[in-house]
C-alpha cells in the first residue's frame, strides 16, 4: 500500500474530499449492479435417480435412490438469448422396475432468478412440471425450451468444433494427455500453473456472474485446494475412465461409471475432485478447458 505525503494541507483536503466522493460513487455503482444483474439458477427436489442437462451440458447427474434437493447457478451455461434446452432424465430406483406412477408428487424443479450478486432473494421464474402419472416407465426424458434475458455475453463453446466428427482414438489420446498434464500440475500444488490452464473458464465465470464476490471466493478456495493437493493426488488409471462427449458434440471429458473425474485426492472426510470440461475452439487448435 503506497503512502503519499502531501505538504500542502489544502491540497490534502481537496484529495480527501474527492476520495470520499469517489467511494460514494463506487458504493452506489455496486448497489446498482446488485439490483440490476440477473443471476439464474435451478432449484430442485427429486426423489429418484435423475440427470438435468442444459443445452446438452450435464449439470447434475444423481444416481442414488434417496431424494436429493439443491440449487445450482446456471449463468455460465447460457450463451445467447435464444431458446435454451433443458432436459430432465428420470430413472427408476435400483430396487424398482419402474418409476413410481405418482412420482410427480415427489418432483419439484424450477428456474429461479435474483438481481443480487450475493446470490440472495431468489424468486421463481419458471416452474417445470411433469405429467401427473407415469405408466410403467423405467426411464423417461422431458424437454423444455426457455428464453433468458442475458445482458452479458460469453462465447463458451457455442462456435467450437464438433468432436463427434474427429477420430475417437486420437481424441481419446489427446484428452488423456491433457488430464495427465493437469494431474502433474495439481500434484505439484502449482496453483499458478493450474489457473493458467483454466483461465478461459475463470474469465467467463467472472463475466457471467458480474465479478460476484461469491465466485471470487470460490476461486480463492480452489487455489487453496490445489495447494493442499500437493503430493496427494490419486494416480490416474485410464482403464477406469471413458470419453464422454456432450454439449451437442462440442464438449469432452473423462468420467468413470459414477460420472466422477480422474483428478482427485482422498481426505479423511471426502474425496476432493477437480472437474474439467474441454473443447476445441477452432479446427486444429489444441483442446482447452472451457468449464
Amino acid at each position: 500500500m503506497k503512502s503519499i505525503i502531501l505538504i500542502l494541507v489544502s491540497l490534502l483536503f481537496i484529495l480527501l474530499d474527492c476520495q470520499e466522493k469517489k467511494e460514494v460513487l463506487t458504493n452506489n455503482n455496486k448497489a446498482n449492479k446488485m439490483n440490476t444483474t440477473p443471476i439464474y439458477g435451478i432449484d430442485f427436489n427429486i426423489a429418484t435417480p435423475f440427470e438435468i442437462l442444459i443445452n446438452d451440458f450435464s449439470l447434475i447427474n444423481y444416481n442414488d435412490n434417496d431424494a436429493m434437493s439443491g440449487f445450482y447457478p446456471i449463468n455460465e451455461l447460457l450463451m445467447s438469448n435464444k431458446d435454451h434446452e433443458i432436459k430432465v432424465r428420470l430413472h427408476s430406483k435400483t430396487n424398482k422396475k419402474y418409476i413410481a406412477e405418482d412420482f410427480a408428487k415427489y418432483f419439484n424443479l424450477k428456474i429461479v432468478i435474483t438481481n443480487n450478486t450475493n446470490f440472495e432473494k431468489f424468486q421463481d421464474l419458471q416452474i417445470i412440471k411433469i405429467p401427473d402419472t407415469i405408466k410403467k416407465m423405467p426411464y423417461i426424458e422431458y424437454k423444455y425450451f426457455l428464453n433468458f434475458n442475458l445482458p452479458y455475453r460469453i462465447k463458451g463453446w457455442s462456435n467450437s468444433c464438433d468432436l463427434t466428427k474427429e477420430n475417437e482414438k486420437y481424441l481419446l489420446q489427446e484428452v488423456q494427455t491433457f488430464y495427465q498434464k493437469i494431474y502433474q500440475i495439481v500434484n505439484e500444488g502449482d496453483d499458478k500453473g493450474y489457473f493458467k490452464i483454466i483461465s478461459k473458464r475463470t474469465q467467463e465465470l467472472m463475466t457471467a456472474y458480474y465479478n460476484s464476490e461469491i465466485i471470487e471466493k470460490e476461486q480463492n478456495e480452489l487455489k487453496e485446494r490445489v495447494h493442499y493437493a500437493r503430493g496427494k493426488m490419486n494416480p490416474i488409471d485410464f482403464n477406469k475412465y471413458n470419453l464422454k462427449i456432450s454439449g451437442n458434440g462440442r464438449l469432452v471429458t473423462l468420467e468413470d461409471e459414477n460420472g466422477d473425474s480422474p483428478l482427485y485426492y482422498i481426505t479423511e472426510d471426502h474425496d476432493d475432485y477437480f472437474g474439467i470440461i474441454l473443447h476445441r475452439p477452432y479446427p486444429n487448435a489444441p483442446l482447452e478447458v472451457i468449464r
